[in-house]
């Protein structure tokens, strides 16, 4: 169950529509840089994202478009999603499409009311400069990522583009409507789940399982010693 300060109306609402605008930019807006706390080029030439909730598009396309351009020259790329809860799954959409050279396919939606599956793929042209599909990609992951955070761990994970590194995530793989009691509550009803195309399956209740187990807290160090040590990575410091 969720409150809402602003009243609610009394019509179903999406949970894109959940949120009154001045909550909207408190979750989303400029004062958390749109979830992108840090972007920056480390030594040996590795690019690190430390992204914080995956706004709208709408939103924070410049920002996601600016941030990826940078980290587009890096020779390996660290994505944190450890203190990541979620947000929009068109941001994971955008946001992985900088990881590949073309299309590709993601989780899809089955919506049980209705008996029907939404597909997903990465947008077949981006803003700004690719990172490409050829360079290394480690995702750091712990229990607090969660929900859009782990779609995009998961299905990275499950195209073998990216390496995740940490501890199990939350397990919240099924998308949810918001259904009024009150007006100024709403109860969060799972109707679908995702479904992954290479998988068939997803990650509720189990959370994604990382590619390397380490306590959350160490494995940023363990993805920059995987980096360094990994021929044929080629950093110049």
């Amino acid at each position: 169950m969720s409150y809402s300060a602003a009243a609610l109306p009394a019509v179903e609402i999406t949970a894109g529509d959940a949120y009154s605008e001045q909550e909207a930019e408190r979750y989303y807006g400029r004062r958390v840089n749109h979830g992108f706390e840090k972007f920056e080029l480390l030594p040996d030439n590795i690019g690190y994202l430390s992204l914080r909730v995956f706004a709208p598009p709408a939103m924070a396309g410049d920002v996601a478009a600016a941030a990826m351009t940078l980290l587009a020259q890096a020779d390996a790329m660290i994505i944190d999603l450890r203190r990541n809860g979620g947000g929009h799954s068109d941001m994971v959409a955008l946001l992985a499409a900088y990881l590949f050279d073309r299309s590709e396919p993601l989780s899809s939606t089955y919506y049980r009311p209705e008996d029907r599956l939404t597909t997903s793929n990465t947008p077949a042209w981006v803003p700004g400069r690719r990172y490409g599909a050829t360079k290394p990609v480690y995702v750091l992951i712990s229990p607090k990522t969660f929900s859009a955070a782990e779609h995009f761990a998961y299905d990275l994970q499950a195209l073998g583009r990216a390496v995740v590194v940490g501890e199990p995530s939350g397990g919240g793989a099924h998308p949810f409507e918001y259904r009024r009691l009150h007006p100024h509550f709403v109860l969060c009803l799972a109707e679908s789940r995702s479904v992954n195309p290479i998988t068939n399956g997803n990650w509720q209740g189990v959370g994604v399982v990382p590619d390397i187990a380490v306590p959350a807290d160490r494995a940023l160090d363990a993805a920059l010693e995987l980096i360094r040590a990994q021929a044929p990575y080629t950093g110049t410091g």
